[in-house]
C-alpha cells in the first residue's frame, strides 16, 4: 500500500515506480478527509460538524453502510432521514434512526440541499438523534459510524466524513 498526500483536491493521475517497473493509475481520488465523535446520552442529541470548506452550494450524501440521501436537490425544508449501523456491546447490529441537515452561510434545509448562496463557501452538517424514532432499540451502548460525503455534484466529492457515534440507550 502507498499512502499519498497533497493540498489539491480531485482526480489525479499518479504514477508509482520501483526499478525497472511501474503502474500508473488515472483514475485517483484526492479527497479532505474529516472524523470526528459524538456521545449521545439522553433521548435525544444533536451534532453539529465544523464548517467544511467548500462550495456553498455544496450538499451531503449518504455513505453506505449509511442509508440515507444518495443524489443531491435544489432545496427542501426539513430533516433528511438517515440510518447507521451499531453494535451494541454483544456484537448485535441494530440500524439505528438518525436525522442530517446542511447549513450554508444563508439557510439550513435538508441534508442533501445544494442551494447556493453569498454566505460564504463553507458548509456545516447538522445530525440529530432521537429515540422516539427509534423506538424498538433496546437499552444499552451502542457504537457505529454515520458516513457521508459532501459534494457539489460536479466533482466526484470534495470531503469524505466519518461520525463515530457512542449511543447510550437508558
Amino acid at each position: 500500500m502507498v499512502n499519498l498526500k497533497g493540498s489539491d483536491v480531485g482526480t489525479a493521475t499518479v504514477t508509482a515506480s520501483i526499478a525497472q517497473a511501474s503502474k500508473t493509475n488515472s483514475s485517483v481520488i484526492f479527497t479532505k478527509t474529516f472524523s470526528d465523535n459524538w456521545s449521545i446520552d439522553s433521548a435525544t442529541g444533536s451534532y453539529r460538524s465544523i464548517a467544511f470548506p467548500t462550495s456553498p452550494s455544496s450538499g451531503f450524501l449518504a455513505v453506505a453502510p449509511t442509508e440515507g440521501p444518495t443524489k443531491l436537490i435544489g432545496y427542501t425544508d426539513g430533516v433528511t432521514p438517515l440510518a447507521a449501523p451499531m453494535k451494541d456491546e454483544n456484537g448485535n447490529q441494530f440500524m439505528v434512526n438518525f436525522g442530517g441537515q446542511r447549513q450554508n452561510g444563508c439557510s439550513t434545509h435538508t441534508f442533501n440541499s445544494s442551494i447556493g448562496c453569498s454566505g460564504g463557501p463553507k458548509i456545516i452538517a447538522l445530525l440529530s438523534y432521537t429515540a422516539v424514532n427509534n423506538p424498538d432499540l433496546p437499552a444499552g451502548v451502542y457504537n457505529g459510524d454515520i458516513t457521508f460525503i459532501g459534494t457539489n455534484g460536479k466533482s466526484q466529492y470534495d470531503i469524505y466524513a466519518t461520525v463515530h457515534v457512542v449511543l447510550t440507550v437508558k
